[in-house]
């Protein structure tokens, strides 16, 4: 038995209330190839910009020090 696969959505109520953290060594990278990474920080912007045209409340880290000031989000998307 073969069952239609239709795409979620995210509601916009979700989109506003839910609190995301995407932390990476690049996500604050403006693209391109990183002179020491090299396409390691594409891969970084690539999320980053996938995750802001979904609509997220989405924060954004670079480092791991912002876990030790407890940041106020729901979720942290490494």
């Amino acid at each position: 038995m073969t069952k239609s696969i239709a795409p979620l959505r995210i509601p916009e109520e979700a989109k506003q209330r839910i609190r995301m953290l995407f932390m990476a060594k690049h996500a604050l990278f403006g693209g391109g190839m990183h002179p020491e990474d090299g396409n390691h920080a594409i891969y970084h912007h690539e999320v980053r910009t996938t995750l802001e045209d979904l609509g997220l409340n989405l924060q954004l880290a670079n480092q791991y020090d912002v876990l030790y000031s407890k940041p106020d989000v729901d979720f942290v998307f490494p």
